[in-house]
């Protein structure tokens, strides 16, 4: 692992020696790396241009090339991808690819100058930029934000990590007042000259350590946001900035015990402008998402919404599906999909936001493995949950690593696990949560999908099929 992580760091200094201002992108001949929607975007942005675009994904061509090719784009897949050879004047990778893959590798060697999708749509979007990111809750507080805007009569669109590429924004030629970026780790490797207005930290814990190796290299591409924010403020959740020493001039805090966001009985107060609202009126619940809440009127304010105000809109918002979302009640059971929670903090916060309910938890768990740690939940999994139902690639890890914490049992499935989970209660009140600690991707296509299995396997239990089995 050491030797590995090594070779990722000397990749990296490699590609920041020869990053270069955006002014200086410049050229006709393009690669695009990666063929998911970011390339594809970027791609097409690229051609609208009058650029000649080559995109290359070392898996498989997109399901749209026929199409690209029609706009004059050239699409290679798969292992002639790697074969590739024409020098460019600069790359557009895509977030999904990682830095160290042969595919990464190849655009450096050919062009030298890289740009990540990123950077090269906010180049051609001429709009205050408001930029999210932090390890847990960045799609909610993007969505809490843009609902804001919107509310209050400004034209603004969620875009980047949520799944709109900037390029694709770019390529609408919408007039906007603001737009809202979803910000990843992936994305920061290659951020270029990208400039928002404000940015906001929501927190950091480990996540993604598959791709980047270790918490200090996870945590540098998350904290580099600051550095690029011009005009506006830095808005940190209050623990985070006291974990990694963030202080000084434009810094705005929140938290449960913030310094100019915070929580007061039961209630979400700012510094200045005191009560914004109390939680009882919100239509949503959990510490982690009063935060959240935070986050976004703080960054409301940065575009000229007074807190006032933005709290006024929250009033109305709602949280998406798959983020601790009751699917179904039936007699005296519960079932919760929190499929979204794709690492053990997001879990922790599923737990800790239940506490109040005080009922018994059956937990389904598990999927694609991130690499990182699991003791943070113990606790809470101790405290909380009586019995833990694994699925997926990961499961006989997280066995090992639970099964002293609290009795844990690997399924085939999630219908398996639904079955069991339920039947666990024996009939009396509980809960069954769907919190998995883990990526979907070994199984499902996205968390979403994982969350409609859930879902699905929740009725077909209640409609009879598996009651009663063990």
């Amino acid at each position: 692992m050491g030797v590995k992580i090594c070779k990722v760091l000397l990749y990296y200094v490699k590609f920041w020696k020869n990053s270069i201002p955006m002014a200086n992108f410049k050229g006709d001949k393009v690669i695009v790396l990666g063929g998911g929607a970011s390339g594809i975007a970027a791609a097409e942005l690229c051609a609208s241009m009058g650029k000649e675009a080559v995109l290359l994904d070392s898996v498989s061509l997109p399901k749209c090339a026929a199409e690209l090719e029609a706009k004059g784009i050239r699409c290679i897949g798969g292992p002639d991808a790697l074969e590739y050879s024409e020098v460019a004047d600069f790359a557009i990778i895509s977030p999904g690819v990682p830095m160290d893959c042969p595919l990464a590798k190849l655009g450096q060697n050919l062009c030298g100058n890289v740009i990540g999708e990123l950077e090269f749509g906010a180049m051609h979007l001429d709009v205050p930029i408001l930029a999210v990111t932090g390890t847990n809750g960045k799609t909610t507080t993007v969505e809490m934000l843009n609902h804001i805007l919107n509310g209050c009569g400004l034209k603004a669109i969620a875009a980047g990590n949520i799944g709109l590429p900037l390029c694709r924004v770019a390529l609408q030629k919408t007039k906007l007042d603001a737009l809202v970026a979803e910000v990843s780790s992936f994305q920061l490797e290659f951020p270029g000259d990208f400039v928002p207005r404000a940015a906001a930290l929501l927190n950091i814990t480990p996540d993604h350590l598959e791709r980047h190796y270790t918490m200090e290299e996870y945590s540098r591409l998350k904290l580099s946001l600051r550095g690029m924010v011009k005009g506006g403020s830095f808005i940190v959740q209050s623990e985070t900035a006291k974990a990694f020493n963030l202080a000084g001039e434009g810094i705005v805090l929140f938290g449960e015990n913030g310094r100019d966001f915070f929580l007061k009985d039961g209630a979400i107060f700012d510094r200045e402008d005191g009560l914004l609202a109390k939680t009882e009126e919100l239509p949503f619940q959990g510490i982690h998402n009063y935060e959240n809440a935070m986050a976004a009127i703080a960054l409301a304010r940065e575009v000229g919404v007074e807190p006032k105000q933005a709290a006024a809109q929250l009033r109305t918002f709602k949280v998406g599906d798959h983020r601790l979302q009751t699917v179904l009640k039936a007699g005296k059971l519960t079932f919760i999909d929190d499929s979204k929670a794709t690492n053990v903090d997001a879990l922790c916060a599923a737990l800790k936001a239940l506490e109040a309910k005080m009922l018994p938890i059956t937990l389904i768990a598990g999927g694609l493995d991130k690499a990182c740690t699991l003791e943070m939940a113990n606790r809470q999994l101790a405290a909380q949950v009586s019995k833990v139902f694994l699925i997926g690639s990961s499961a006989e890890r997280i066995f090992q690593q639970w099964n002293g914490i609290v009795p844990c049992e690997i399924c085939g499935g999630m219908e398996e696990a639904v079955r069991k989970a339920a039947c666990f209660h024996g009939g009396r009140e509980g809960i069954v949560l769907l919190s998995p600690a883990c990526s979907s991707l070994d199984i499902y296509k996205s968390y979403a999908e994982r969350g409609d299995c859930f879902k699905a396997a929740a009725e077909k239990y209640i409609n009879g099929a598996g009651q009663g089995l063990s």
